[in-house]
């Protein structure tokens, strides 16, 4: 299944590996390097999920992640947050701004993968039954 997917890091080495893995599993990708681009990513397109780094300048992942779930237009898009904090705290605050999952940096090619597929999915079946 190919997908849209929106990565949005300010770390460029991250939003690049993370890019190619996705692209080599097919999926179609767009990069961002802040929440702000990663908002205007939106205004400029339609995608089928996000993966969204925590900690960014201006517009920080948190933030990003309220705006669009706060939005009839994409609050059923898979938001996954990446963040080199993996403390409880941060898992439940990331949770608790509406993002769909949470997973610790470095993620493993094979649970981001995995993990972004399941969501996907999710929505798929979720549109099919609604």
């Amino acid at each position: 299944m190919s997908a849209k997917i929106l990565v949005v890091d300010d770390n460029a080495l991250c939003r690049m590996v993370v890019s190619e893995l996705l692209k080599d599993a097919g999926h179609q990708v767009t990069t961002a390097g802040d929440g702000e681009e990663g908002l205007a990513a939106f205004r400029d397109g339609q995608f089928d999920a996000v993966l969204l780094d925590v900690q960014m300048p201006r517009l920080d992942g948190l933030a990003l992640c309220r705006v669009l779930k706060g939005s009839p237009e994409t609050r059923n898009v898979p938001i996954l947050m990446l963040s080199g904090l993996a403390t409880t705290d941060s898992r439940s605050e990331c949770l608790a701004a509406g993002a769909d999952d949470f997973l610790s940096k470095p993620a493993a090619s094979g649970e981001l993968l995995a993990r972004l597929n399941s969501a996907l999915n999710s929505r798929l079946y979720a549109g099919e039954v609604a």
